[in-house]
This record gives structure tokens, sequence and C-alpha cells, in this order.
């Protein structure tokens, strides 16, 4: 099972308006050696991300959904994959691309893997990930 964490920034993303999950790019990169923080706010702010045959820098778009009934809501970040990649990785960081540099892109959240994943010259699947929030 793996664990994962929301970026402190991302609640206030979202209730600015900064972050739309019905119409933003969001991607999804891949990290190795990722130093944890809950205090990085930007696409910048990472270092770690995977470089390696089949992964290209900043990772996949992926289509996320944001539902809410009831007092709930549940933000759904679709897996990736990478065909024919040769990829070591222990986690990955879903954010906002907004197509500059890397200061631009907002973060969204970072799921640890439970070891190093690895493909070599295969596939490398991410499941989906999900955040739930609740007011009751």
């Amino acid at each position: 099972m793996s664990a994962g964490l929301i970026f402190d920034s991302l609640l206030v993303d979202v209730f600015s308006a900064r972050l739309d999950f019905g119409s933003d790019t969001i991607k999804v990169m891949l990290v190795d050696n990722y130093q944890v923080d809950a205090g990085h706010s930007r696409r910048s702010d990472i270092t770690g991300e995977v470089s390696s045959g089949g992964y290209a820098a900043g990772g996949a778009a992926i289509d996320a959904v944001m539902t809410g009934a009831d007092g709930a809501a549940e933000i759904v970040l679709p897996g990736a994959v990478w065909w024919q990649s040769s990829v070591t990785a222990n986690g990955a960081i879903y954010y906002k691309a907004r197509g500059g540099g890397a200061a631009d892109d907002e973060l969204i959240c970072y799921i640890a893997f439970d070891g190093p994943v690895r493909s070599v010259n295969g596939t490398f699947f991410l499941d989906k990930s999900s955040i739930g929030v609740s007011t009751k």
C-alpha cells in the first residue's frame, strides 16, 4: 500500500480558483529521490525527477475529475502508463501544468510507493489515486 501527502498549498489554490480540475491541464511526474516537504508549492521545488529512457521530463498528462455531494468532495487522479521505458521511481507527484516554467506549476499531492518500482525496457504502470475531503 502506498502513502500520500497533500501539499499545504492545495486548498488555497482550489479556493482561490487557481486550480480547476474540470478544465486545467493536470500532469503526473515520477520521482526517485524526492525529499518530501508539505510546504513545497511549485514544481520548481521538486528535485529527483526520474530521467531515463521512455520517460519525458514533466511526466504525463492525465484527466483528473472532482466530484462532490453532501458536504464531501473527491478528486480522482488517474494513473499513467509509460511504454517501452526503463524507469526506477519511489513516488509520483501530481501538479497543474501551466505550459510555462516549473515555477508556475501548482503542486497537488505526492504519492509514495512502498519501495522502488522499476521497468526495464518495458511498461511502467502508475495506478490511480484519489483525495477525499469531508465537512462531516
